[in-house]
């Protein structure tokens, strides 16, 4: 297993909240802003662990590493589930998300009950993600039997990159 298990603060599980409440319901939520809280608490679980990063927050991309020239631009998916993560479990990009512009995709998975959980599952540069995930339709059924909730881009955890070998 790739991921690293994050230690999830009251501070992180804070600033999550507050972003949250600021910012409200998003433009193709799925969930119609419900999850904007588990996908900043995604964000705050990769600053835990890359904390050279900055927050940058615009429609293109979440984080950025300034020390590179150009700075590299980072987009957290943050994924919503109640069990630890295994190999063959999916990560997204819908459809609405492809506008968005950045050089890597981290991705990652919280659980959506306190005392919350928290897994930097893994990363790939964008191009390298096209590649490798399958397009999918919304109500399409995979081999397990998760119905995709949405038009996008699937890959497995296992076709990611370690987080440790991110920076």
């Amino acid at each position: 297993m790739n991921s690293v298990e994050i230690d999830i603060t009251e501070e992180m599980t804070q600033r999550a909240f507050r972003k949250a409440l600021a910012v409200g319901e998003i433009k193709n939520s799925l969930l119609k802003g419900k999850g904007n809280f588990h996908g900043f608490l995604g964000e705050e679980m990769v600053l835990s662990l890359f904390p050279t990063l900055k927050r940058k927050d615009n429609k293109d991309f979440d984080l950025v590493l300034d020390t590179e020239d150009p700075p590299l631009k980072i987009e957290v998916k943050t994924k919503r589930r109640n069990v630890p993560p295994k190999d063959e479990y999916t990560c997204h990009i819908t459809a609405t998300s492809t506008h968005q512009d950045p050089d890597v995709y981290v991705f990652c998975q919280v659980t959506t009950e306190e005392p919350y959980k928290g897994y930097v599952l893994g990363w790939l540069p964008k191009e390298v993600f096209y590649k490798v995930s399958d397009h999918r339709k919304k109500g399409q059924v995979d081999k397990y039997g998760f119905t995709e909730k949405a038009d996008g881009f699937v890959c497995k955890i296992s076709d990611l990159m370690h987080p440790i070998d991110f920076l």
